[in-house]
């Protein structure tokens, strides 16, 4: 027990020598390395398709089988524009393959319309969320690279601020967006975070209006369909950025933030103005998870003190 103690001890200080070693390597400093992730981290990606793993530490359990998908911004500049925020950039997904001990992957950036504009016309066409286009802008872009979920028979990458994009799940190629046979509303925001029922295996989302009195908009998905329905909405009296909520046996829980935000602001530094007054809210709406055809019984708002 002592020897197994101090060889724990003795791991864990070279852990923490190590930590120190790569913290001390800034992403742009001189001591930086290809290879080092605080290199890597500020660099767009250069490279797409088929890859393996060069070095495999340990085994891959054989029992593993199937595909883990992982999503997030290639991009650290467009055209020779630096991009100003960890959200901006083109969604680069990822696709790594497990089978009987062994692993595969492919990469690829999501294909999305204002992706192919701009890699055609070689400049930056799009505002970001943290990065303004410096010539005339066709439109703010929100690329899908916040997660992957498969809801209403297939693969969509998601965003915060637009609609789910249908990727085929072996090629990657993007199929483009979609609106759930017409039920997601036009200009209403998709979350990135839906939530899937356990039990019955319904998926519930929520959107915001993009309108002068927006609207948060509570919807199901019934497992084995593919549309929606709007079962709750409420009115807000502002933009507020609502980034996730939860699902319990009864409710539909969404927390509203102390903060709101500018509708079609670019730049991060103006998109969300504080509420130093106001509190946040806990908005909980009766779900129709467990009897389908059950209206909406009770919608409630708590005031939470700021502390």
């Amino acid at each position: 027990m002592i020897s197994a103690v101090a060889s724990r001890e003795g791991a864990d200080a070279r852990s923490l020598k190590r930590f120190a070693e790569f913290a001390a390597h800034g992403p742009w400093s001189a001591a930086s390395r290809p290879g080092r992730l605080s290199y890597l981290a500020a660099r767009s990606v250069t490279r797409e398709g088929p890859w393996a793993p060069r070095l495999v530490e340990g085994e891959i359990p054989s029992d593993i089988a199937g595909v883990l998908y992982r999503n997030g911004p290639g991009q650290k500049e467009t055209f020779d524009v630096p991009l100003d925020h960890l959200f901006d950039g083109d969604a680069y997904l990822t696709a790594m393959r497990f089978d009987d001990g062994r692993i595969s992957g492919l990469s690829r950036f999501v294909a999305t319309r204002e992706r192919m504009r701009e890699q055609a016309s070689g400049r930056m066409l799009y505002h970001e969320f943290g990065t303004r286009c410096p010539g005339r802008a066709l439109g703010f872009k929100n690329p899908p690279s916040v997660n992957v979920f498969v809801m209403a028979d297939g693969h969509f990458v998601l965003s915060e601020g637009a609609a789910p994009v249908l990727i085929d799940p072996d090629t990657l190629d993007c199929r483009g967006p979609r609106d759930f046979a017409g039920s997601r509303p036009a200009g209403t925001t998709f979350t990135a975070h839906p939530r899937r029922d356990p039990v019955s295996g319904d998926v519930f989302a929520f959107g915001l209006t993009m309108t002068l009195f927006p609207e948060l908009l509570l919807a199901r998905l019934p497992a084995g369909e593919k549309a929606f329905t709007i079962f709750a909405r409420m009115r807000l009296g502002g933009f507020y950025p609502v980034h996730d909520f939860m699902l319990t046996e009864t409710y539909v829980v969404v927390v509203l933030p102390p903060s709101t935000s500018a509708c079609g602001a670019c730049g991060a530094a103006s998109l969300v103005s504080p509420k130093t007054s106001s509190p946040s809210r806990i908005s909980r709406c009766a779900s129709s998870s467990r009897a389908r055809t059950e209206p909406v019984r009770r919608s409630r708002s708590k005031a939470i003190p700021p502390t």
